[in-house]
């Protein structure tokens, strides 16, 4: 019995500014890989072993559309874990006064998708149609559908 291993994946999330109007990314890409699935679960164990409401680190999806980043000159930006497995990703505009960030991700729900993704395939967390419009012309290729209908 062969069992497939997974050595990376894609995902796409949808995102905003968390001030209405504010100037944000409307998705973020971010890399899945086994060192990301083991940084992610080791926050979680972190937040429940010391009651912590959630544990942040280091880490910069990639916002989009493409000129973004440059536009809103980003710094900061964060991995935030929460004690219940639920994950966002942060980052702050240098004139903004506001954050951006991107929708929930529920841990147990990517790893079981990236456990049975094929290798290097992107897999498509937003619930929003047009959030895959956006990646798709940023990046032409097809994202997996993976929130149900």
């Amino acid at each position: 019995m062969s069992s497939k291993i997974v050595n990376s994946a894609r995902a796409v999330i949808g995102a905003s500014g968390t001030i209405d109007g504010s100037e944000a990314p409307t998705f973020a890409v971010f890399d899945i890989d086994r060192a990301f699935i083991a940084t992610v679960s080791r926050l979680i164990n972190l937040c429940n072993e010391h009651k912590l409401t959630e544990a942040r680190t280091v880490h910069y999806p990639a916002w989009g559309p493409g000129w973004i980043e440059e536009e809103l000159k980003l710094q900061n930006g964060e991995l935030v874990v929460q004690p219940n497995g639920i994950f966002r990703f942060t980052d702050y505009p240098k004139y903004g006064g506001y954050l951006i960030q991107t929708a929930d991700v529920d841990f147990n729900q990517l790893r079981s998708k990236f456990d049975s993704a094929v290798d290097g395939e992107v897999l498509f967390l937003a619930k929003e149609p047009y959030v895959r419009q956006y990646y798709e012309q940023e990046y032409e290729q097809p994202a997996r559908e993976l929130v149900p209908s």
